[in-house]
């Protein structure tokens, strides 16, 4: 038997901004401790716009209310500063020019991380993003989720 392949989670800035949301932050605690608990990992391409929010969480979020602070932290150090659950890429695969057009380029450094994993799991909270990515899912073989229903479910029903 085949070792089971570790899901790469390709996530955008959303979980940046549910760690900070009032309504949000207990869920994606709770979706933050089932992902360390698998051997999941959450996989960020270097310098990139996703790089740097997470950097700035650890950089503000000791501004943020006690309950908050208590979560980042847990993030910091449970995800950021664990190699075991963040894979940090430096070269990632481009995307495919004749997709370009139909991809936001703001969005090009999430896809190009997604192609450069396994798994090719892609979560974000952008309705649009996830609509282009949905259309060209047998083009690219990048699986999306929203971040919302992900957050809910994981690990269940999820490939």
């Amino acid at each position: 038997m085949g070792q089971k392949i570790k899901k790469q989670l390709t996530i955008d800035e959303w979980i940046c901004h549910y760690l900070a949301d009032d309504s949000k932050y207990k869920d994606t605690e709770r979706f933050l401790g089932r992902l360390l608990d698998i051997c999941d990992k959450i996989v960020v391409k270097y310098n990139s716009p996703m790089y740097n929010k997470l950097w700035s969480i650890c950089r503000n979020s000791a501004k943020w209310k006690p309950s908050k602070q208590r979560v980042a932290k847990f993030f910091i150090n449970g995800f950021i500063k664990n190699q075991k659950k963040v894979e940090w890429i430096d070269n990632c695969s481009p995307v495919p020019t004749e997709y370009l057009e139909f991809i936001h380029t703001k969005d090009h450094y999430l896809v190009e991380t997604a192609l450069s994993t396994q798994t090719r799991m892609l979560i974000t909270s952008d309705s649009t993003l996830y609509d282009t990515l949905h259309k060209l899912e047998a083009q690219l073989s990048i699986r999306t989720y929203m971040a919302e229903d992900f957050i809910k479910r994981y690990p269940n029903g999820f490939k």
